[in-house]
């Protein structure tokens, strides 16, 4: 029954600002966490854990809004993916029913073996860096996003596994020696140490800067599109689109961290000084990175030049007012 003369709320009213019918990313997305607007009804140690490490942040977070250019919800995601998971099955499928491997070279294979073996575990890390972050985010569409990019490292480290199980006659023996180069080989060091130190990085802001702006883009461009190059020149092409395929997945990853970035800045110009200052500290690492990294992982030398310009370009594409060397205004230790 219809009053007469009251207002009645229609579907989704708390989009009703707009004078556009809302689309479904819209109504999936916005809203999404009940004590941003509302705070929270009791009080518990992941309250206060959020309250010391988000809300207490140099980088300002909380009112910034963030909208996914690529427009993901749950449906559009799962079905995107499964298309890639399709393909990825056709490679597998060609491996398994073929002599493909064997006709590989030998020292090739070795280093696929080894290098892609500690990926696992790189990769394994990078979904644990991810899925913290994600569980702090301050807007439902960030949350969604996060949720989604923290999938795509759990399908990245399942498709590589698989890869080196079906290459190799004894998985444990593969395992076993990706594991030994994560743990000890020079090589990997300081990404290992990078990654152990982001886990224990418990600040929001500078979490989810030194991930998703300087390391995730930087190993993504060395494990994904840089030994891809190097698989197509060792005449492997079934493992460059393996490796192509799921690079995929770190362009969309870009493209949303380069909107969230302009979004910080717009929202509090001094969230562009917060993130130059944390860029300046983690860059000798990522170069150190680049030093000891590429020279194991690639034949070719001019992927070393190729890495820094990338490291390089990507900063300057960040949308930060200015990047500035400038002394930090809050005691912060650099990464090691």
């Amino acid at each position: 029954m219809i009053l007469p003369g009251r207002a009645y709320l229609k579907t989704y009213s708390h989009l009703s600002k707009s004078n556009t019918r809302p689309s479904e990313y819209s109504i999936t997305t916005t809203d999404l966490l009940f004590s941003t607007s509302k705070g929270h009804s009791i009080t518990t140690p992941t309250i206060e854990w959020q309250k010391k490490y988000v809300d207490n942040s140099p980088l300002i977070t909380k009112g910034v809004s963030f909208s996914d250019p690529d427009e993901y919800t749950y449906t559009k995601y799962v079905t995107t993916r499964n298309k890639q998971e399709i393909f990825l099955e056709g490679i597998f499928s060609a491996i398994e029913q073929t002599t493909y491997s064997e006709a590989l070279q030998d020292s090739w294979r070795q280093r696929v073996q080894k290098y892609l073996g500690a990926f696992v575990f790189i990769s394994h890390g990078m979904q644990m860096c991810s899925a913290y972050i994600g569980q702090l985010g301050t807007s439902g569409q960030l949350v969604a996003m996060l949720a989604m990019q923290t999938a795509d490292e759990l399908r990245r480290t399942e498709n590589i596994a698989y890869h080196l199980m079906l290459s190799n006659s004894s998985p444990e023996k593969i395992l076993n020696m990706g594991r030994e180069a994560w743990m000890k080989l020079p090589a990997l060091q300081k990404i290992r140490h990078a990654l152990e130190y982001l886990l224990i990085t418990y600040d929001w802001g500078q979490a989810y800067v030194c991930f998703n702006l300087l390391y995730k883009p930087l190993i993504d461009e060395m494990f994904l599109n840089g030994l891809a190059k190097e698989a197509a020149e060792n005449n492997d092409p079934l493992l460059e689109r393996l490796l192509l395929s799921l690079f995929e997945d770190s362009q969309w990853h870009r493209k949303c961290a380069r909107k969230y970035t302009a979004n910080l800045v717009q929202f509090n110009s001094g969230n562009s000084e917060t993130i130059a200052n944390w860029i300046s500290l983690t860059k000798p690492t990522l170069l150190g990175i680049i030093e000891d990294t590429s020279g194991a992982l690639y034949q070719n030398p001019q992927q070393r030049s190729h890495l820094e310009n990338f490291l390089n370009s990507w900063i300057d594409s960040l949308p930060l007012r200015t990047l500035e060397q400038k002394e930090p205004s809050w005691t912060q230790t650099p990464m090691l």
